[in-house]
């Protein structure tokens, strides 16, 4: 998932839930090429006693707005079948303070200047239910089915305040967005494995089918003020709908199974089929009457098949040496056709994504691991549609249909002594990087961010990663990052690059004090950095929580504090041929929260049944 989908499903779920998270930096050839970044493999509790158990959890949070979560999990286990049920209920609440400054120079001269601030609130009620059962057919066979929905009643109200000056001339307009919606995110999964002997040879088979709906739009309201006058001289009203739907279908079959007794062998195939419609229809209020504006509205419907395959070989070379070399072949088949523009784009691509890992065990307390693997980001299927998002009289977002996937090389080399300390060396080439560029035209000072292909990004960096206690009572895990990236693109036939070394500390503290109490302190630092176009300013935070279990470690109760000093603020800025473009915004990290948890469990034995549900193809459609 998508950084903000991850945390939306992580904020509707409990932490019961979850046995283990891992983090695979540079994934092998049986997952999906998609992303650069790596994969977070969050793996689910299942219950392995028989009879009734389960937890119940509740918490509150307050950033300026109201947010609380509860939740019931059942787990269910009665001879070969076991069953569970989670239920969930959130609300979640953001603030935003942005603040923006742009200057355009015109042709005749003259500069147009936006000094624009504005405040938004974001209200998310956030239901969810997940079901599913395993059956054990016998000793080496097992079917099962999952379904999970969850949804989002989402209000946004977001209202800028711009003061606008062109030459000797200066108004004010007050722009008035709100956006209001209704999102369904449905998935089911049928599971099947069968073990063929006793060795770990096995097949694995997943159907997954997922439907996303959305319903809502939104309505925009600009007031245009002479300086120094209270009283609007024009009021413009707009409103859109945009309903839209996206359907994925895949079926993926894996094989794991030994050569010779002494390779393990994996091979696998996947097939995906998506069909994405969405909807703009964008209408001009004159008289409380509507009339549609057939320039910023667009119908769009995307679909796209990616077949893949993929083969893997692991084994040793003597003693000291393993390795895991893996080659995944995907072919990918995709149209885009714009309704309203009547324009389709098709493109087809085969690609290869070769993967590598060996590890060296130098001795007991050293080892060094290599890896290499090639990895592609495809463009979110909204981002390919080009029909226009309206955010102000002046500023609008704009689709790419003609966006290519950018394609990744990541090396890597991480040495661990004495199974706790690392130091990680790593390098990144990404082709074809996918970046917001804002293009302004100095005829009538407007400014489009779209998504565009710029040239390069290069990545150098270097971890350390170093755990100790001071005390018995006083662990620290501090992370130190030191990292250079370089974007290379051209605007306006201009070669433009962009580039800085910048440096991340991470120090998480925990104290076990008297009376198990539980105390955690942790602060963060980022410099300077950049990132496609744009500069990005210094950031940093300190996070507290504290926690105490009761009865018998049954009822968790926790208080926690982030961003205390209210630091983590955003500030980026671009400025090209004279263009200046600056951003500044918080995001309401700072809050105070407490939870509850309280396990009726009869024990605490789990064991896993991994289900193939990690689908590129959602995360691109930003479910």
């Amino acid at each position: 998932l998508s950084a903000a989908d991850l945390q939306n499903m992580l904020q509707g779920m409990s932490a019961d839930n979850i046995k283990t998270i891992e983090i695979i930096n540079n994934p092998s050839a049986k997952y999906d090429a998609e992303g650069n970044a790596g994969i977070i493999n969050i793996t689910l509790k299942k219950n392995n006693i028989q009879g009734v158990n389960g937890s119940l959890n509740a918490g509150y949070r307050y950033n300026e707005m109201q947010n609380y979560n509860t939740g019931l999990q059942l787990n269910h286990k009665k001879g070969n079948w076991n069953s569970f049920i989670n239920a969930d209920l959130s609300q979640r609440g953001r603030i935003r303070d942005a603040g923006f400054y742009r200057e355009i120079t015109q042709n005749n001269g003259v500069t147009t200047i936006f000094d624009q601030t504005g405040k938004e609130y974001v209200n998310r009620v956030i239901p969810s239910l997940r079901i599913g059962t395993d059956y054990d057919i016998n000793d080496r066979q097992s079917i099962g089915m999952m379904f999970n929905v969850y949804g989002q009643d989402v209000y946004h109200d977001f209202n800028i305040d711009t003061d606008l000056k062109q030459g000797a001339n200066e108004f004010i307009i007050n722009s008035d967005n709100q956006i209001d919606y209704r999102f369904l995110n449905t998935q089911g999964n049928l599971h099947y494995v069968h073990k063929l002997d006793t060795n770990g040879t096995k097949i694995t088979t997943d159907l997954n089918y997922v439907k996303l709906f959305n319903n809502g739009g939104s309505s925009f309201t600009n007031s245009y003020f002479q300086e120094g006058n209270d009283q609007a001289y024009a009021v413009e009203k707009l409103e859109n709908e945009n309903p839209f739907a996206y359907d994925i279908y895949s079926a993926q079959v894996d094989f794991e199974g030994k050569l010779f007794d002494l390779i393990k062998v994996e091979s696998g195939l996947k097939a995906s089929h998506v069909v994405s419609d969405n909807e703009l229809n964008f209408y001009e209020l004159q008289d409380n009457q509507r009339e549609l504006d057939p320039n910023r509205t667009n119908h769009f419907i995307y679909t796209e098949q990616i077949f893949a395959g993929y083969t893997s070989m692991a084994g040793k070379l003597g003693e000291k040496l393993s390795y895991k070399v893996g080659l995944r072949a995907e072919q990918t088949f995709s149209e885009g056709e714009s309704l309203t523009l009547n324009t389709i784009n098709e493109r087809n691509y085969f690609n290869l994504f070769p993967s590598f890992f060996m590890q060296h065990n130098v001795s007991e307390g050293y080892q060094v691991n290599y890896n290499y693997s090639r990895r592609i980001d495809r463009p979110n299927y909204s981002n390919l549609n080009p029909f226009v998002m309206y955010l102000d009289p002046y500023t609008w977002a704009q689709g790419n249909p003609y966006l290519k996937p950018q394609l990744t090389h990541s090396m890597s080399v991480t040495q661990t002594i004495l199974g706790q300390y690392n130091l990680v060396l790593n390098y990144g080439l990404t082709s074809d990087f996918i970046a917001e560029v804002p293009t302004q035209n100095p005829e009538d000072g407007t400014t489009v961010f779209i998504q565009e292909n710029i040239d390069d990004q290069v990545n150098y960096s270097a971890t350390a990663v170093i755990p100790f206690q001071p005390f018995k009572w006083w662990s620290v895990n501090g992370n130190l990052s030191v990292f250079h990236q370089e974007f290379t693109t051209f605007l306006n036939g201009n070669q433009v690059e962009n580039n800085a070394t910048s440096a991340f500390a991470r120090a998480g503290n925990t104290f076990m004090l008297p009376n198990d109490f539980k105390l955690e302190l942790n602060a963060d630092y980022r410099s300077n950095t950049v990132w496609g176009l744009y500069a990005i300013g210094e950031q940093w935070g300190v996070d507290f929580a504290i926690k105490k279990s009761f009865l018998d470690k049954k009822l968790d109760a926790s208080l926690n504090i982030t961003d205390i000093f209210r630091t983590r603020r955003f500030e980026g800025s671009s400025n090209f041929n004279g263009n200046i473009n600056e951003i500044s915004q918080y995001f309401g990290q700072q809050s105070v929260g407490f939870s509850l948890r309280y396990r009726f469990s009869k024990g605490e034995e789990f064991q896993v049944r991994q289900r193939n549900t990690n689908l590129e193809e959602l995360n691109r459609a930003g479910g």
